[in-house]
């Protein structure tokens, strides 16, 4: 019990010290930093107009998008068009065979092809403005403020980060959705040691969530953007340790007031998602995970052979007090 209370104790620090990130900024400056936001989509036509109607909803003064619809063979790309009609701040780039480098991760392809083509390349012939800030978000990923860009690039300029990324709340469709998810994210902060991100002093501490993934536009080019990373199942905290080992600074934000995802809907998609996070943690060491696997299955597991120890305690007692003292235990435990 102590070792939980410990846990919930330093979750609870932490979450307070990623929440205090996002307040008591200074107003944007006139003009706003031009910011764009890059948007990997395949197959995504359940998900994609909710996206960009959160998105096209910010009150961010100076933006444009981006939405990389990397071969989709369902209707993504004609609802990308359709809106891209509607919103003129709203680009789509639609990547082919020919932009497919061979043994890249695909998210970290379309990412890439957003970038040479949407925002360096200008695929379309529009307006040359080159984007102080990017922002790398997930197509099923929602805005749930309208003022949420304006805080997280109000948060990256008083904090100078080079990167700013953000927690979002976690949404459950199922019961076992509710029951495991929350259990996977406390899995991930515990062998990510997340909130140490945010001290510059931990070089060895990084940590980015890819669905909500801010740059520093500089500092992006600067590391080499996702050519570092292309063949990775999982880019996001290896671009973390990039930018926070070039001597820039790296910010986790808790943003569950600002966005939220529903990250799997199924035990495969759980297993598959949990497994591409984790074989990128902490810089690809190992001890990590089994320290984090096995911390859940002495403090979640321990319960019942002790309980099983404690009845038969009640048969072969020691003392006069039989197994009470081991059943008073593990109820405290439980």
């Amino acid at each position: 019990p102590l070792t939980w209370g410990f846990m919930i104790l330093a979750m609870f620090e932490g979450r307070r010290r990623m929440s205090v990130l996002l307040k008591k900024t200074a107003p944007l400056p006139d003009p706003a930093p031009r910011l764009t936001v890059m948007i990997p989509a395949r197959n995504e036509e359940a998900n994609i107009e909710k996206c960009l109607a959160g998105v096209m909803g910010q009150d961010y003064p100076n933006m444009e998008v981006v939405v990389a619809d990397d071969r989709s063979t369902d209707a993504t790309g004609a609802i990308l068009d359709r809106l891209a009609d509607v919103h003129r701040h709203l680009h789509v780039v639609h990547c082919t065979d020919a932009d497919r480098i061979p043994g890249w991760a695909g998210k970290s392809n379309a990412i890439h092809t957003a970038y040479e083509k949407g925002v360096k390349g200008r695929d379309g012939g529009r307006e040359l403005v080159e984007p102080e800030y990017l922002l790398g978000l997930d197509s099923d990923v929602r805005l749930t403020r309208e003022d949420a860009l304006s805080l997280c690039v109000r948060a990256a300029i008083k904090h100078k980060a080079g990167i700013l990324t953000l927690l979002p709340a976690l949404e459950s469709g199922t019961f076992f959705e509710g029951l495991v998810i929350p259990l996977t994210g406390m899995l991930s902060s515990s062998i990510n040691a997340i909130s140490l991100t945010n001290v510059d002093s931990f070089k060895k501490v990084a940590y980015a969530n890819g669905q909500y993934l801010m740059f520093r536009r500089d500092v992006y080019d600067a590391i080499g953007g996702h050519t570092q990373v292309g063949p990775l199942p999982c880019e996001e905290v290896p671009l973390a340790y990039l930018v926070k080992n070039a001597g820039e600074r790296v910010r986790v934000a808790w943003g569950a007031e600002l966005c939220s995802v529903r990250m799997y809907d199924s035990l495969g998609a759980v297993y598959r998602g949990l497994a591409r996070v984790l074989s990128v943690s902490r810089n690809r060491k190992t001890w990590p995970i089994w320290a984090g696997i096995a911390f859940l299955l002495l403090c979640g597991f321990s319960l019942y052979p002790s309980i099983v120890y404690g009845l038969w305690r009640m048969a072969h007692p020691l003392t006069k007090f039989g197994a009470m003292g081991w059943l008073v235990a593990c109820g405290v435990h439980f």
